[in-house]
């Protein structure tokens, strides 16, 4: 079972579901007003026709993120993912709801403090002294408002990189990002690391590779020689090899589950439209 449903938008709009989709899975995702955060998402598996069971696969994005279980409108076992460059394959069962934050590198280390170098491709419980305000904000996600965030130390000049990369679709080059930011190349990788737990290299590796899914997923680009070469690909090989790496899958057995999935279309998505909903294979 391979399913890219919470990679995307399997969208939900609460509290009633979205009636025009079709599937179990539903996912939304937005980017809210405050900058420090990149996207927030809800997620929901809980029609009373839904298999008591589905697995999907979660797209790698690069990014320190806080989420949690949803029951009676309030969040639960609050988890810290770290970054990676892999996809995950997680089982939901029926009944389930999430909703998260995704943090900008130069932000995660300071407001969570951790490191996001000891969290890759791990998780963790979410410490004691920030359940409070990671559920208000969670909370708010789930109710579709913008939420608030505390005051913590910002690295402003790895999140205009990380902010840059992102917007660039991965197509950068770190000596020149490294000079925008007034730093040697060296002092802006070890910078970078720390605060993102990826070097720059991988973080835009990472960017890139989802460019290229999203640019599928929309219909911007309409076969995999095109998106590969509207994200940078030197040819579809170089695309397969990374597909590969990142999924343990081909693009096209990857891309034949997408259409599966009905998306909304329109990048960013902009809470709360967009809607859909996944169907596992």
């Amino acid at each position: 079972v391979f399913s890219l449903s919470t990679a995307w938008m399997a969208g939900i709009t609460l509290p009633g579901l979205n009636e025009t989709a079709e599937g179990p899975l539903l996912y939304e995702e937005f980017r809210p007003a405050n900058e420090r955060i990149e996207s927030a998402w809800r997620f929901a598996m809980e029609d009373p026709h839904d298999p008591p069971q589905a697995e999907h696969i979660i797209v790698p994005d690069g990014l320190v993120s806080v989420q949690a279980s949803i029951a009676d409108d309030r969040p639960v076992g609050i988890r810290v993912l770290g970054p990676g460059t892999g996809a995950r394959i997680v089982t939901v069962e029926r009944g389930t709801r999430f909703a998260g934050l995704r943090l900008w590198p130069g932000v995660a280390a300071g407001l969570l403090d951790t490191s996001p170098e000891t969290l890759r491709d791990d998780a963790a419980p979410l410490p004691e002294r920030h359940q409070g305000w990671v559920a208000h904000a969670l909370a708010a996600i789930w109710s579709g408002r913008n939420c608030e965030l505390p005051t913590a130390r910002c690295d402003a000049r790895v999140l205009t990189a990380a902010r840059a990369i992102r917007d660039r679709g991965g197509m950068v080059v770190i000596e020149a990002l490294a000079a925008e930011a007034g730093l040697s190349a060296r002092q802006f990788r070890d910078r970078f690391g720390r605060e993102a737990g990826l070097s720059p290299k991988a973080f835009a590796q990472v960017r890139r590779q989802r460019e290229a899914w999203i640019a599928l997923v929309t219909r911007r680009s309409g076969s995999l020689t095109a998106a590969s070469h509207d994200a940078g690909y030197a040819d579809q090989a170089h695309f397969t090899r990374a597909a590969r790496a990142a999924f343990g899958a081909r693009p096209l057995d990857i891309l034949a589950d997408v259409g599966s999935v009905a998306h909304p279309f329109g990048w960013p998505w902009a809470w709360p439209r967009g809607s859909g909903r996944g169907r596992n294979r």
